[in-house]
C-alpha cells in the first residue's frame, strides 16, 4: 500500500517493489505529473504488477445505483448527468490533483470511462467541467472548500439525484473488491 498522500511521492515509494509480483494499492492521486503517471503505469505493466486505487467514492451505494441505471437504461436512455465534489485549491498534498480524482471517478463509474472530450473552466473558486459523451454530456462542478458530494443522472423519463454522505463503507467495499 502506497498512501503518501502527496502524489509526487507514490511512484518513488513503489519503485523498490516493482519486481515483487505483489499487487499494489496506490492512493489517489497516482501522481501529479502526466509524464510520471505514464512511466509509472508502464513500469507496473512491464512487471505484471496489478494495481488498485483511486477514489473510494466509486464504491458508494448511490454511485453504484446510478451506474446500474445507466447501463440498463432505467427510465430510458441517459440524456445527461451532474456530479459535484469538493476540492481544496490550497493544500499540502499537491493542490488540485489530490481532490480531482473523486469527481472524475464518480463520473467515469456512472457514465463511462472514456468521454469523447473534457473541457474545464475555472470561475472564481469553482471549476466547471463538461464531460462530452457520444449521446449526452455530464457536467462536473468542483467547489473549493465545500464538502458536498452530489450525483445526478437524467434519463428520457426521469431523474435520480443523491447527496452522498461521507462514510467508512466506501473503504471497506474498496478493499473487499
Amino acid at each position: 500500500m502506497v498512501t503518501a498522500r502527496h502524489g509526487a511521492n507514490h511512484y518513488k515509494y513503489a519503485k523498490p517493489y516493482m519486481n515483487s509480483d505483489i499487487a499494489m494499492f496506490i492512493d489517489k492521486p497516482v501522481t501529479i505529473s502526466e509524464e510520471e503517471a505514464v512511466s509509472f503505469m508502464k513500469d507496473l505493466a512491464d512487471n505484471g504488477i496489478r494495481i488498485s486505487g483511486g477514489s473510494s467514492l466509486k464504491q458508494d451505494v448511490n454511485v453504484r445505483r446510478l451506474k446500474c441505471e445507466t447501463e440498463n437504461g432505467v427510465e430510458g436512455k441517459t440524456i445527461g448527468g451532474y456530479v459535484r465534489a469538493p476540492y481544496l485549491s490550497e493544500n499540502a498534498y499537491g493542490g488540485f490533483y489530490f481532490y480531482a480524482q473523486h469527481l472524475v471517478e464518480m463520473v467515469c463509474e456512472i457514465f463511462g470511462r472514456f468521454p469523447i472530450s473534457v473541457i474545464a473552466r475555472k470561475n472564481k473558486n469553482q471549476i466547471h467541467v463538461l464531460f462530452h459523451y457520444e449521446e449526452y454530456d455530464c457536467v462536473g462542478l468542483f467547489c473549493d472548500n465545500n464538502n458536498v458530494y452530489y450525483i445526478s443522472r437524467m434519463s428520457e423519463m426521469g431523474a435520480n439525484s443523491f447527496v452522498i454522505p461521507v462514510t467508512d463503507d466506501w473503504f471497506y467495499r474498496e478493499f473487499k473488491e
